[in-house]
């Protein structure tokens, strides 16, 4: 396969990953409230940027890792408390994971099996679940990618 003809590829994959992931975000998770795990690393967030600590509450104090809670804390920072931006951000790092996917799986296997892993990835029911919630998934998954590279030989 030409150079040129895989890199039409990968653009349509990675625009097919944006419209599924902004598509799960406005049409199923419209109405979203976090709760349950979710709930915390918003009030984790929240109480961060408050100046109270990462912590959930006061009898939550160590409870959860601190990543994902000052990600979020970061984006409602820049943005305001809003779920919505969470979960365009989510979606943008979704995207970027199938882009590190693929080159990762290009490095190790060729172009073709690449192609296919980012097309495989970038309609993966689970995470496009992940995209839509306040989770810490959507950047787990990201970092795990270049982690997997870090091993290549």
């Amino acid at each position: 396969m030409a150079g040129t003809d895989c890199r039409k590829w990968l653009i349509a994959i990675l625009i097919v990953a944006a419209v599924a992931r902004l598509t799960v975000v406005l049409v199923f998770f419209a109405d979203y409230r976090p709760r349950d795990d979710a709930a915390q690393w918003q009030r984790a967030a929240q109480n961060f940027l408050n100046g109270r600590g990462l912590i959930v509450s006061e009898d939550l104090k160590a409870y959860r890792t601190p990543l994902p809670g000052l990600y979020i804390a970061a984006i409602y920072a820049i943005f305001g408390p809003s779920v919505r931006a969470v979960q365009i951000v989510n979606a943008v790092l979704g995207v970027f994971s199938v882009w590190l996917v693929y080159d990762l799986v290009r490095r190790s296997f060729g172009i073709i099996p690449a192609l296919w892993s980012g097309l495989f990835v970038s309609l993966y029911p689970l995470l496009l679940f992940y995209t839509g919630r306040l989770l810490s998934e959507a950047l787990v998954i990201l970092l795990l990618v270049p982690f997997q590279q870090s091993f290549e030989t």
